[in-house]
């Protein structure tokens, strides 16, 4: 099926795939605002650039194991889509993926190796993430304006946080950065003013929050 085939078909409301369809082109069903449900089939490898990008009343999606890759944008804007379970196959996140959508909760899994820049941005719902212990880096803009993100702990696989990471996340209270981060950028907590970092004596992020006026508390 050919990229953008069902753009704006403001109708679609079910889908039914094709034994043959071996993955979901960009913006195949970018903007069906009718679109609710949908169950992708095992045997589609790739969700595509904006394939449901502004699907405004996609509320449930199921994706099969053999999915390995969710394209840039893939879900952004997908206001009623609270939440959405990663299987273990996927590897790679693109960026935007689920920007401004309704996301609450997720658990990305440790198969997930790369991940794009802004892949939360504007996720105002969010509440609880848990990042994989295999990425290195948290890319830029991330987390910005996730208002109601309290807490998160960055494994220690991550070695650097990129640019406005949590800009605008009002909310956050407490972050725990591990010893193996030693590059965070100098505007990645802009306007948070409630956080406190947790993290070990002498280590680059108790530097970091000193330098930039952040609290810092030592965990044992």
């Amino acid at each position: 099926i050919e990229e953008g085939a069902f753009l704006q078909c403001n109708d679609l409301t079910d889908i039914e795939f094709s034994e043959s369809i071996k993955s979901i082109a960009d913006s195949l069903f970018e903007e069906c605002i009718e679109l609710r449900s949908i169950t992708i089939p095992e045997g589609i490898s790739q969700i595509g650039n904006k394939a449901f990008k502004n699907c405004k009343k996609l509320k449930n999606i199921d994706i099969p194991n053999s999915v390995t890759s969710i394209g840039d944008y893939s879900f952004e804007l997908c206001k009623e889509l609270s939440n959405i379970d990663i299987p273990h196959s996927i590897t790679r996140i693109g960026d935007n993926a689920f920007a401004h959508s309704g996301i609450t909760s997720i658990e990305i899994p440790d198969s997930v190796t790369r991940m794009g820049k802004a892949v939360f941005y504007g996720c105002t719902k969010l509440t609880n993430v848990v990042i994989p212990k295999s990425i290195t880096r948290i890319g830029n803009y991330m987390f910005e304006y996730c208002v109601r993100l309290k807490s998160i702990v960055i494994p220690d696989s991550v070695t650097s946080m990129g640019k406005w990471v949590f800009l605008g996340c009002t909310s956050l209270e407490k972050i725990l950065i591990p010893e193996s981060v030693t590059n965070i950028d100098e505007k990645a907590f802009l306007n948070c003013n409630r956080v406190t970092i947790y993290g070990y004596s002498d280590s680059y992020a108790e530097n970091y929050a000193y330098e930039n006026g952040i609290n810092f508390n030592v965990i044992s």
